[in-house]
């Protein structure tokens, strides 16, 4: 083989390597982003279920004292 033509598989193998290597980071960089925004979207719906929950139960206790009130006028 040519030398010239050596030198640019040389060169095309050694970029290709490089693409490879920040590839693989991007991967790894990638997978722990996803698993920490995972973990926060589970949060964020366990936040949500006691919201949801608190207002219920202040709606609940509010009917309550309302029904009453009106029963008593």
């Amino acid at each position: 083989m040519d030398p010239i033509q050596q030198l640019v598989i040389d060169r095309l193998e050694a970029m290709d390597k490089k693409f490879d290597d920040k590839l693989d980071k991007i991967l790894v960089q990638t997978t722990k982003t996803n698993g920490r925004v995972n973990g926060l979207e589970q949060w964020r719906r366990q936040v949500d279920k006691l919201i949801w929950w608190v207002v219920g139960a202040i709606v609940a206790v509010a009917a309550f004292f309302i029904q009453d009130w009106v029963n008593n006028h």
